[in-house]
């Protein structure tokens, strides 16, 4: 997937391209768990701004690179349909390139988004999220220091494996069941 990153403010980073891949199984037509990683090239938005903030990017650093990570949940509304929305969010983590914490920070994320089904195993995948960033996960830290980025994404989706319930139903039916002969 190719889309675009919109940073929080406070973190004073540019706006910028995101770019990854998802792999996902569905346990069913309506559920099912996706594996993400994205990357994220960005720069400083002003560099004039120097000194140490908390979670703020300054000069002298220019160029910063993220890379995400995280496990979500999909759950498709109208998977029958050729137009299938559905509902995304999971958790994972984000790493910082210069650091702006001594670990990689905890990332929630929560989205919406639709796929179009070219064929039986094409579609083209468009998400919007909001990815919720935090520097540490102890009490009231959490609420106080989070960045809230949005992302919006194009992707192509490529289905394997398994085989469609359609499919099964068909060849069930379409196998003739014996009839008993009796013979006297």
């Amino acid at each position: 997937f190719l889309g675009y990153n919109f940073f929080c403010p406070q973190q004073n980073l540019k706006d910028s391209l995101i770019y990854g891949g998802r792999i996902s199984y569905n346990f069913t037509s309506h559920f099912g768990l996706e594996g993400t990683v994205d990357m994220v090239n960005t720069n400083v938005k002003d560099p004039t701004i120097t000194g140490a903030a908390k979670g703020q990017f300054r000069s002298p650093a220019d160029k910063v690179n993220l890379f995400l990570y995280h496990l979500d949940a999909v759950f498709t509304f109208n998977p029958d349909d050729p137009l299938n929305i559905f509902a995304v969010g999971g958790f994972g983590g984000v790493n910082y390139s210069p650091s702006i914490e001594s670990s990689d920070m905890s990332t929630f994320d929560l989205g919406l988004g639709a796929k179009y089904w070219l064929s039986e195993n094409f579609a083209l995948r468009l998400d919007v999220r909001d990815d919720m960033v935090t520097e540490t996960l102890q009490g009231a830290a959490l609420l106080a220091n989070h960045y809230q980025n949005i992302n919006a994404a194009l992707g192509l989706v490529i289905a394997f494996g398994g085989e469609p319930e359609k499919k099964k139903e068909a060849a069930q039916a379409a196998t003739p069941t014996p009839t008993p002969v009796v013979v006297y």
